[in-house]
């Protein structure tokens, strides 16, 4: 007997699931966030394969060491995580190294989207959020299908 699509996809989910839940807590987070992470880079790359920097202009290609995908939000309490308005490329120098260079992103956020939409962020930002292993899988299989998605758009480098 041959499996619908909606079977396949619920066993994806499933397996998926299952190798979430046998990490620590905090790292089924992470391993979901790299991939929302590596796609909101592939989403925001130019023709070229290039993002640039949203806080300081630096330009790098999408799948380059020095360049992120920096949440303006902070993503410890989880319920912005995988926001995309909250998440762009951001180089390492200035997510890492400048803790965000977060006067420079607000200014970029506020003038992206506007006052009242930062502030709703901000204000989601501080609600506690506390993701099952089956939501995360559903998150995670779905940033995969998107970034093949994207990659077909991409240069080859």
């Amino acid at each position: 007997m041959k499996l619908t699509a909606a079977e396949k996809r619920r066993n994806k989910v499933e397996k998926m699931a299952n190798r979430l839940a046998a990490m620590a807590p905090q790292n089924r987070i992470n391993d979901v966030a790299r991939a929302f992470q590596r796609l909101v880079r592939m989403l925001e790359a130019d023709k070229h394969g290039n993002c640039q920097c949203v806080t300081c202009s630096k330009v790098l290609p999408w799948n380059d060491v020095g360049m992120n995908a920096g949440h303006f939000v902070s993503r410890a309490r989880h319920a912005t995580v995988f926001h995309f308005i909250n998440c762009h490329p951001q180089c390492a120098s200035c997510n890492d190294h400048k803790g965000g260079n977060a006067a420079r992103y607000e200014e970029y956020m506020v003038a992206k989207y506007g006052k009242e939409a930062v502030d709703d962020l901000k204000i989601c930002g501080e609600q506690k959020l506390k993701w099952t292993c089956e939501q995360l899988a559903e998150k995670k299989i779905q940033f995969l299908d998107m970034q093949k998605e994207a990659l077909k758009r991409l240069p080859v480098k």
